[in-house]
């Protein structure tokens, strides 16, 4: 047969990464394929850890100073389906900050649970998505019998929440706080471990994959709660992981910990001052995000993820630019920023390649319009509750053909990868003039098929 996938991932070998994973495909692994084993005399299983793996996840909720961590091989999208399965039960409803990742409103199907949302603010001044209004949230809290709350910190461009006062709100009305620290496991390593959501939630997810050297897909869940069992986690991972887990990932995982004990304090000091180097010498050619003193719904920015646009291009530009010219790999861009991802694998030397290529680009112009803020506060009414829709029978229609009607899947401009409309939601007339102008701008839009749109028949 062809070889298709071999053959993609070969032509973009050798590229210079600022993207995922943390690793930077770089040769850092002291294991390699022969690795690959299962479960036999000598080794360990992850759904029921007796051995070796149990003696690891020991290890790491001690680094991590929680009650019990859980190695995870199927992302984060899995942890968080594990965390929401232990902390709720169908029928239970469920607070949710409307940018959380995908998995968060599938979980909503699986578990039959009912959503209530909060949105995250829109700033702008920076035309960013930054963090939750705690007054909304105590609000919300009070006037629904809500079980948990899910949340994420950082977000995708390394806004952290306020986490301590957000734990107090959340445990004082009895709910479980779960948070989706996906793209913060690195924090835990850094002078600004304070930020971390393992001082306040009751269940953590880390992408070990994300921002310290180990495998995409691998990842770990945290339990920091005396009011469910290791057994009681332990439950649900036997219905979400597969039964054949990866010894590569896990091993990723325990290797990617173990490096960032060792050896992350400091690269990571380094380098911060390489990423300042790199602001200060593209002042007026370049402009970073630093953070914002004026905005209190987040408490710490990030400064691992480095967060620009350069004002004559829109962010797809710079993705594609970088790609094409430099061969230079992005994590993402959209109209306005372009998102370059740093790890502990990075050197000096790949910053300063950066920088160049910046520079050559900070010289280009475009005549591409920048006028769309594509950051919007969505409201849809909820109609079924998302399990309802999900299986109730379905059609695809034109999406001009679907004002009024209500969706049974998610529709998602990526990115930021908000949900316009999740299962159950109700189609309206500014819904579909909104995807339309995504499209044209180039937004890629998930959930739509040649022009059509899966509702409720």
């Amino acid at each position: 047969m062809e070889r298709y996938i071999y053959k993609a991932v070969e032509k973009i070998k050798g590229q210079k990464v600022f993207s995922m994973p943390g690793h930077k495909n770089k040769e850092i692994f002291d294991f390699n394929m022969t690795s690959d084993v299962t479960e036999v005399i000598g080794t360990d299983n992850l759904l029921d850890p007796e051995g070796c793996i149990l003696n690891s996840e020991k290890e790491v909720a001690k680094i991590f100073g929680v009650k019990d961590s859980f190695y995870m091989v199927n992302g984060s999208t899995g942890a968080l389906q594990v965390a929401i399965a232990t902390a709720t039960n169908p029928g239970d409803e469920i607070l949710i900050q409307r940018n959380c990742h995908k998995s968060v409103y599938n979980a909503l199907v699986h578990n039959d649970l009912i959503p209530h949302y909060i949105n995250a603010k829109y700033n702008k001044k920076y035309n960013l998505i930054t963090g939750i209004e705690l007054d909304e949230l105590e609000e919300k809290l009070k006037n629904n019998n809500i079980k948990a709350v899910v949340l994420t910190s950082p977000n995708y461009f390394g806004l952290c929440l306020n986490l301590e006062e957000i734990s107090k709100i959340v445990h004082k009305y009895n709910a479980f706080l779960i948070v989706d620290e996906a793209h913060g496991t690195h924090i835990n390593f850094t002078d600004n471990r304070e930020y971390s959501a393992v001082n306040y939630a009751d269940f953590i997810v880390h992408s070990t994959h994300k921002t310290i050297p180990s495998l995409t897909q691998s990842s770990i869940l945290h339990l920091n709660t005396e009011k469910f069992s290791r057994n009681d986690v332990l439950k649900r991972i036997n219905l979400y992981l597969s039964t054949s887990p990866s010894y590569l990932l896990t091993q990723s995982s325990e290797f990617g910990i173990d490096f960032m004990e060792k050896f992350g304090y400091e690269k990571l000091k380094e380098n911060e001052k390489n990423i300042l180097k790199l602001k200060n010498d593209l002042k007026g050619k370049v402009e970073f995000f630093n953070g914002d003193i004026e905005d209190d719904t987040f408490v710490y920015y990030d400064r691992t993820k480095i967060l620009f646009r350069i004002p004559s291009l829109n962010g797809f530009e710079i993705v594609e630019s970088l790609f094409l010219r430099y061969n230079i790999r992005l994590e993402m861009g959209d109209l306005d920023y372009a998102l370059a991802l740093s790890s502990i694998c990075d050197e000096r030397e790949d910053f300063e390649y950066l920088k160049g290529a910046l520079e050559g680009l900070s010289q280009i112009s475009s005549e591409k319009s920048k006028e769309f803020n594509f950051v919007k506060e969505i409201n849809p009414e909820i109609v079924y509750s998302p399990r309802e829709a999900f299986f109730m029978n379905s059609k695809n229609v034109l999406l001009e053909e679907a004002e009024g009607l209500v969706s049974s899947s998610i529709i998602a401009a990526y990115p930021p990868g908000v949900p316009i409309v999740s299962f159950g939601e109700r189609i309206t007339k500014d819904i579909i003039n909104d995807i339309n102008k995504y499209i044209k701008i180039g937004i890629e839009v998930v959930g739509i098929n040649n022009g059509r749109v899966e509702v409720i028949a």
